[in-house]
Order: structure tokens, then sequence, then C-alpha cells
């Protein structure tokens, strides 16, 4: 039985996710480089520009709204 299998990388759309998220591994760096003379990590920035966009904002709504844990923003806070 002659059954061609198609490996994940031969479907372009597989290969488009992947720039996608080479470029998003890339710009994330570049933050972190950009904001580390300030002594801030790209997920402190994160919480501050929506508590700045929504101030009053509940933890519990900002874990929604950055899609995390309750906890996870605990840790940030």
């Amino acid at each position: 039985m002659n059954i061609k299998q198609e490996l994940p990388w031969d479907n372009p759309r597989f290969r488009n996710w992947v720039a996608v998220a080479r470029a998003c591994h890339v710009l994330e760096r570049t933050l972190a480089v950009k904001l580390a003379p300030l002594d801030l990590k790209p997920a402190q920035l994160d919480v501050l520009m929506n508590l700045y966009r929504h101030p009053g904002m509940s933890q519990h709504d900002l874990a929604r709204k950055l899609l995390v844990g309750r906890s996870n923003i605990t840790m940030l806070l």
C-alpha cells in the first residue's frame, strides 16, 4: 500500500502559523530588551496598560482581559 502521509510542514497554513509564531517571538524579545532599562517585563506592561485604560479594574476582570489566571495576576501585582 503506497499512501503518501502529509506532514504538518507540508501544509501552507502550518507554515504560515510557524512564521507568525516566530515573528511574535522576535517582537516579544525586542520588547523585553526595550523595557529592561525601566525594570519592567512585558507582562507587567500589559497590566499597567490595561489599568491605565480601565482605572479601577478588578483583579478578576484584569485576569480575564489578559487571558491568565487570577493567581498569575496576584503574583504580578
